[in-house]
C-alpha cells in the first residue's frame, strides 16, 4: 500500500475572504464612522494594514484588539463597527489556526449584525458565512452546514438564483458536503455554482478559479480524474494571472493539479508541481497548516516513486505540525498518522505501523461521520496491516467495514472500492483454498471496475460532459500507456484467484484458465502494443483520404499528449508566457482532434475498436495462430510468475510460486554478462565470470563467461512447465512483461549444463541447447495485437525494394568510443523551440567502417543498385527525411550508432546518428530522434535497425517492451523490425543481418526463421550447408554476439 496525499481543499481563510467580499470589507473596520479619538484609531488602522500586508497576524490581532477597545468605549458593545472589527480579528486568528478563539468573536459579530440590520442584510450574511467556515475548520460540519444552507437561502431571496454571490454561497455549501465525504450530494451544487459563475463572472475572476478548483477536487474525489484536470488548469491560469506566482492560492492550485496527476498514476509529472507549491508556502511559513500539507504531499509523491527513506522525514514533519496545531483528535492529524504508518509499512516495519493506523482511525471516528470515506480509508489500511501480519480474523471485519462505506458513499465504480475489493480478495487467498470462491468473487468485481474505468478513459467518457474538444483530448490522454494504472493489481489478484480456485474446483479449471489468461494480459497496457494497433488501423483503412484522416487523428492525439507534458513543465518552472501559448495550442489541437474523431466515426466506424486493443480470449488467440505457431505469455504477479502456453492444439498455464525476485536477479546478472558496460561496476568478479571455473584458460584469453546454469533455471521455471502446449511447433510468439522483459528468451538453455563444462569455452557455448534453436521467436509487445489486421505485402517496383543508410562520417579515433562523460549532446532550443543536437559532440563518436560493407552486402541480396545505399557524406538526416523512395521501400536498413535516452548527457529520447552537418538546424542536426522517426511514412515489410540498443527501452529489465525508437518505426508504418537489445560489434552485427536476409531470400522462410538460421550460423561459424561464415571468430559463440537481435512483429511472414 502507498500513502495518500492530503486531498486538495480550499484553505479556511480563502473562504473567509470570499465572505468578506460579499460586503466589500477592506483592511479597516467595516462601516467606519466618526469617533471621539480619530487620530488614535487612524494610527492603529495604518499599523494594522502594514501588519496584514506582511502576514504578521499576531501583531494584527493585538492591534485589532486595541482598536476594538476604543470602538466599544466610544460606540458601545453592539455597534456595527464593533461587529466588523470582531470579524476581522477572528479572520486573523484563523490565519494562525486559532479557530476555537475565533468562534466566540464571530458569534458575537453575527449577533450584532442581526440586531442592527436583520437576517437578510449583507453584513449579517457575511458574518454567518464566516462563522460557518470557522465551525467547519473545527470539525463541526453539521453546524456549519446549517449556516451555509441558511446563507444560501438568503442569497437566493435577496439576489435571485443566478447572481454571482449566489454562486459563491452555493459553492460554500457544496464544499461543506464534500468535507463530510458526501461527494455525490455535493456534485449538483458544484455544477450549479460553476454554471452561475461562468455566466456572471469574468473569465479572470479569482472566485471563478475558486469554484473551478473545488469542482475539480470533488470530481477527483469521485474518481473522475480526466474530467477534473482541465478545471484545475484553468483555475491555476486565473490565479497566476491575477494573484501572481507566489500567492498562497496559486500554491493551492499547484497542489490540487499535482494531486490529480498522482491519482492518474502520473507521479513524475506531479513531482515538480508539488515541489512548486511547497516552495511558495515555505516563503510564508515552514510550520503552518499549508506548509504541512505540502510536506505531506511531497512525501506522498516520493513514496509513490519508491523513495521511501526520503519520504519518511517529510511525513513526520507534516504530522508534527498538525499535532502541534490541532492535537490528536483531528482529521488532519489522522492523515499524518496514517501516512507515517503507511511509509513504515512500505519499509517493512509492519508491526510498528499498526498502532499509528489505530490512532488514525480513533481520531477520525471522533471528528468525522462514521460513514465518511476517510473513516473507510482507516478501516482499509488497518485491515491491510493486519493481513500483512497474518492476523486474518482481525483484518476481515475491517475490510467489510471499508468496502461497505465505499460502496455506499463512493459508488460502484470508484477506484477506492476496487482497491479494497482486491485487497480483501488477497486476504481470502492468504487464508487458503477453502476461501478460493470468496477470493474469486471479490477479485472479479475489482477487475470489472478496473476494466470499466480503463475503457472509459480510452473512449473519452471519463471526461464527462466537459465538451467535445476536451473529450477528444481525454481520449488521447487515456491512450497514454506510459502512465501507471493504480488498478492494474486487480487483474493480478484475479489471476491468482483463478489459479487457486482451479486447484479447488477441477470442473471449473478450463474456464478459470481462460479467465486468467485475459487477466494476465490486462495487467499491463503496452505502449508498443498501442503503437502496433494504430498502425494496424491505418492498414485497415486502406489507401487514400481515409488513411490520411486516420494518420491525422493519430498525430493529433500524440500532439495533444506532448503539449500536455510541455504545459506541465512550463507551469512547474513558472514560465507563464509559454504556458499561455501552450494552452492556446492545446485548445486548437483539441478542436482539430474533435473534428477528426467525428469524421472517423462517420467514415470508419470500426476505428475506435481497432486502436483500443482488448485482451484476447483463449479461443481468439488459437484462431489467430497457424498450425506451426504457438504463443508464450510470461507475467510477474507479486512474488509469483505465471506462464501461459497456447497453440491451436493445447493450452497450458503454470505458476512459479515465489520466483519473481530470483528470476529478475538472474535476468539482471545474465544481461550484465552479455552487456557488462552499464553494470560492470556493480558486479563482483565472481558474478561476472559465473559459469566458468576460476582457472578457466578461456577467461585468461579475455573470453566472456555465460552462466548457463542460471539460464537453464529460468527456462526450467518459466518455459518448460507450459512447453507441452507448443512442443514441436516451429515458431513462437513471445510476450514477457514487467521486470522479466530484460532478456530475450532465445538465450535461455533448455538442458542442464554438464558437470565440469566451462561456460567460457566457445565450443561449449556453440553447442549448447539454446531455446533459439528450438523455436523461431517473434517478439510480440502484447497478445492483443497478434494478427490484429492482415497486411498485404507491398508491391515493390524495381529499384525500390531496398534502401540502406549508414556508415556516417564521424571523427572518433577508437572503435566504440563514446562522447566524454558529462558532454551535452544538445544545444539550447532554437528560435522555434526545437532542441537540437550538437554536431561537434556527435562527431566524437567512433566511425563504423564495417557498416558500409554490411549495407553493400544487404543490397547485393536484393540486387539493389549502389544508388540505393546512402553512406558517408550522403548518410545525413536530410537524406532520410527527404527521400521519396523511402515511402515505397520493402526493406529499409539503418546501420549506425543508436543512442539511448540519457546514455549521453543531454539526450532525453533515443535516436540514430547520421553524418553531422556543419551547423545544426531543425531539418538536420545529425540525430534522427524517435519523435522525428514517427513523422516518417513507411510501408516497409521490414525495417532493420543494425545499431546498438534499438529494441529495449534503456537496457535494463523492467522497462517497456520496446524503446520509443522502435515504437516510432512501427508507428511510421513498418510491418516488422529487426532490432538489437544491447551493444554488438559491427562485424558480428553485419554477419548476422546479412545472413538473416540471405537465408530468407529465395528460401520461402519467414523473418523469424531466417533470424534463427542466422543466429545459429554466427554462433557456430557455419551455415546449414556447411559453408563458413567469413570473418568468424570464436568469441561469436557467446550470446552477446548472436543473441542481441529480435524480430518484432504481430505476425511472421
Amino acid at each position: 500500500m502507498t500513502a495518500g496525499p492530503l486531498r486538495p481543499t480550499v484553505a479556511g481563510m480563502n473562504r473567509w475572504l470570499s465572505a468578506l467580499l460579499l460586503i466589500g470589507i477592506s483592511a479597516g473596520p467595516c462601516g467606519a464612522q466618526a469617533i471621539d479619538r480619530p487620530g488614535t484609531l487612524e494610527a492603529l488602522t495604518d499599523q494594522i494594514e502594514t501588519a496584514t500586508a506582511k502576514h504578521r497576524w499576531t501583531d494584527a490581532i493585538l492591534l485589532g484588539q486595541k482598536a476594538l477597545a476604543i470602538e466599544e468605549a466610544t460606540k458601545g458593545q453592539n455597534d456595527p463597527e464593533v461587529g466588523g472589527t470582531l470579524m476581522l480579528i477572528a479572520g486573523w486568528m484563523r490565519e494562525l489556526d486559532r479557530n476555537a478563539e475565533a468562534e466566540p468573536l464571530l458569534r458575537r459579530s453575527l449577533q450584532i449584525f442581526e440586531q442592527n440590520y436583520g437576517k437578510s442584510n449583507t453584513f449579517t450574511i457575511s458574518a454567518s458565512n464566516n462563522l460557518a467556515a470557522t465551525l467547519e475548520s473545527l470539525g463541526r460540519l453539521d453546524d456549519a452546514n446549517r449556516l451555509y444552507a441558511r446563507t444560501l437561502d438568503t442569497m437566493v431571496q435577496r439576489y435571485g438564483p443566478s447572481h454571482r454571490l449566489t454562486a459563491i454561497s452555493t459553492n460554500n455549501l457544496a464544499f461543506n458536503l464534500a468535507r463530510q465525504g458526501r461527494y455525490q450530494d455535493a456534485q449538483p451544487l458544484y455544477d450549479r455554482a460553476l454554471k452561475i459563475g461562468r455566466a456572471t463572472m469574468d473569465d479572470d475572476d479569482p472566485e471563478l478559479a475558486r469554484i473551478e478548483n473545488n469542482v475539480a477536487s470533488n470530481l477527483t474525489a469521485r474518481g473522475r480524474y480526466l474530467q477534473a484536470e482541465p478545471l484545475y488548469n484553468h483555475a491555476l491560469k486565473i490565479r497566476l494571472a491575477i494573484l501572481g506566482p507566489d500567492d498562497p492560492d496559486v500554491a493551492t492550485s499547484y497542489n490540487s493539479l499535482a494531486f490529480n496527476l498522482s491519482a492518474q498514476g502520473r507521479h513524475d509529472d506531479a513531482a515538480p508541481l508539488f515541489a512548486r507549491a511547497l516552495a511558495i508556502r515555505e516563503k510564508v511559513s515552514t510550520d503552518d497548516r499549508r506548509a504541512a500539507t505540502s510536506y505531506n504531499n511531497v512525501a506522498h509523491n516520493l513514496n509513490a516513486r519508491g523513495r521511501l527513506a526520503e519520504a519518511a522525514p517529510l511525513y513526520a514533519r507534516a504530522l508534527s505540525i498538525w499535532q502541534k496545531l490541532y492535537g490528536e483528535q483531528n482529521a488532519l492529524t489522522a492523515i499524518g498518522l496514517s501516512n507515517v504508518a503507511t511509509n513504515l509499512e512500505a519499509q517493512g516495519r509492519i508491526v510498528d505501523a499498526q498502532p499509528l493506523f489505530e490512532r488514525a482511525l480513533k481520531a477520525r471516528l471522533a471528528v468525522l461521520n462514521p460513514s465518511h470515506p476517510d473513516v473507510a480509508g482507516s478501516y482499509f489500511k488497518l485491515a491491510h496491516n493486519f493481513r500483512l501480519q497474518g492476523k486474518f480474523t482481525d483484518a476481515e471485519p475491517n475490510y467489510l467495514r471499508a468496502i461497505g462505506i465505499r460502496r455506499k458513499v463512493l459508488g460502484p465504480l470508484h477506484p477506492d472500492l476496487a482497491l479494497a475489493l482486491a485487497d480483501y480478495a488477497e486476504l481470502a487467498l492468504d487464508m487458503g483454498p477453502t476461501r478460493s470462491a470468496d477470493a474469486l468473487k471479490l477479485s472479479r468485481e475489482a477487475a470489472s471496475i478496473a476494466r470499466t474505468r480503463r475503457n472509459q478513459s480510452l473512449s473519452g467518457e471519463a471526461a464527462g460532459d466537459s465538451g467535445t474538444e476536451q473529450q477528444a483530448l481525454a481520449r488521447a490522454q487515456g491512450a497514454d500507456a506510459g502512465r501507471i494504472d493504480p488498478l492494474a493489481r486487480s487483474f493480478g489478484t484475479l489471476l491468482e484467484s483463478d489459479w487457486m480456485r482451479a486447484g479447488a474446483a477441477a470442473n471449473e479449471a478450463e474456464m478459470l484458465k481462460a479467465e486468467g489468461f485475459e487477466a494476465a494480459q490486462d495487467m499491463e497496457t503496452s505502449v508498443a502494443a498501442l503503437t502496433m494497433a494504430q498502425t494496424a488501423a491505418r492498414t485497415a483503412a486502406g489507401t487514400g483520404p481515409l488513411t490520411e484522416l486516420v494518420r491525422q487523428q493519430q498525430d493529433l492525439s500524440a500532439r495533444g499528449r506532448e503539449l500536455d507534458h510541455r504545459l506541465l513543465t512550463a507551469l512547474a518552472t513558472g514560465n507563464q508566457p509559454e504556458a499561455d501559448r501552450l494552452r492556446t495550442e492545446i485548445q486548437q489541437t483539441g478542436e482539430a482532434l474533435s473534428a477528426a474523431d467525428g469524421a472517423l466515426r462517420r467514415q470508419f466506424p470500426d476505428y475506435a475498436e481497432l486502436v483500443q486493443p482488448r485482451a484476447l480470449s483463449v479461443a481468439d488467440t488459437r484462431n489467430r495462430l497457424a498450425n506451426d505457431e504457438a504463443l508464450l505469455l510470461i507475467v510477474p504477479v507479486g512474488d509469483d510468475i505465471f506462464s501461459f502456453g497456447i497453440s491451436k492444439d493445447k493450452v497450458s498455464w503454470h505458476r512459479a510460486t515465489g520466483k519473481t525476485a530470483s528470476a529478475i536477479k538472474a535476468i539482471g546478472l545474465l544481461r550484465c554478462q552479455i552487456d557488462p558496460g552499464p553494470c560492470a561496476a556493480s558486479l563482483s568478479e565472481e558474478e561476472l565470470t559465473a559459469g566458468a571455473p576460476p582457472n578457466s584458460p578461456f577467461l585468461a584469453d579475455q573470453l566472456a563467461a555465460y552462466d548457463r546454469a542460471r539460464a537453464y533455471a529460468l527456462y526450467r521455471d518459466l518455459v518448460a512447465p507450459v512447453e507441452l502446449a507448443f512442443a514441436g511447433k516451429a515458431k513462437l510468439f513471445v510476450t514477457v512483461t514487467g521486470g522479466l522483459s530484460g532478456l530475450p528468451l532465445g538465450v535461455l538453455i533448455t538442458e542442464p549444463p554438464k558437470a565440469g563444462e566451462d561456460s567460457a569455452d566457445p565450443s561449449v557455448l556453440a553447442n549448447s541447447a539454446w531455446l533459439a534453436d528450438r523455436y523461431a521467436i517473434i517478439g510480440l509487445p502484447s497478445v492483443s495485437v497478434l494478427r490484429a489486421v492482415k497486411r498485404k505485402p507491398v508491391a515493390s517496383r524495381a529499384g525500390e525494394s531496398f534502401i540502406g543508410y549508414g556508415a556516417p562520417v564521424l571523427g572518433g579515433a577508437a572503435a566504440g568510443k563514446k562522447t566524454p562523460a558529462g558532454t551535452r549532446v544538445f544545444h539550447a532550443a532554437d528560435s522555434d523551440g526545437s532542441t537540437l543536437a550538437d554536431p561537434d559532440v556527435l562527431r566524437q563518436l567512433a566511425p563504423l567502417p564495417g557498416t558500409a560493407r554490411e549495407l553493400s552486402a544487404m543490397a547485393a541480396v536484393f540486387k539493389a543498385p549502389p544508388s540505393d545505399i546512402r553512406t558517408g557524406a550522403s548518410a545525413t538526416e536530410t537524406a532520410v527525411r527527404s527521400d521519396a523512395n523511402l515511402a515505397q521501400a520493402r526493406v529499409v536498413a539503418f546501420a549506425t550508432h543508436g543512442i539511448l535516452p540519457r546514455e549521453v548527457s543531454g539526450i532525453e529520447e533515443p535516436g540514430l546518428v547520421f553524418t553531422p552537418p556543419a551547423l545544426a538546424s531543425t531539418a538536420d542536426d545529425g540525430l534522427l530522434a524517435a519523435s522525428e522517426v514517427a513523422r516518417l511514412t513507411l510501408v516497409a515489410d521490414w525495417v532493420l535497425l543494425s545499431a546498438c540498443n534499438t529494441a529495449s527501452s534503456d537496457g535494463t529489465p523492467g522497462a517497456d517492451s520496446l524503446s520509443s525508437l522502435a515504437r516510432s518505426f512501427l508507428y511510421a508504418g513498418a510491418s516488422a523490425l529487426l532490432a538489437s537489445n544491447w551493444r554488438v560489434s559491427d562485424e558480428a552485427t553485419a554477419a548476422l543481418t546479412v545472413e538473416t536476409l540471405s537465408s530468407r531470400s529465395g528460401n520461402g522462410i519467414t523473418r523469424a526463421e531466417a533470424l534463427q538460421r542466422a543466429m545459429r550460423a554466427v554462433r557456430t561459424g557455419k551455415r546449414a550447408d556447411g559453408t563458413a561464415i567469413p570473418g568468424w571468430n570464436e568469441s561469436w559463440a557467446h550470446p552477446a554476439a548472436w543473441g542481441a537481435f529480435t524480430v518484432i512483429s504481430n505476425e511472421d511472414r
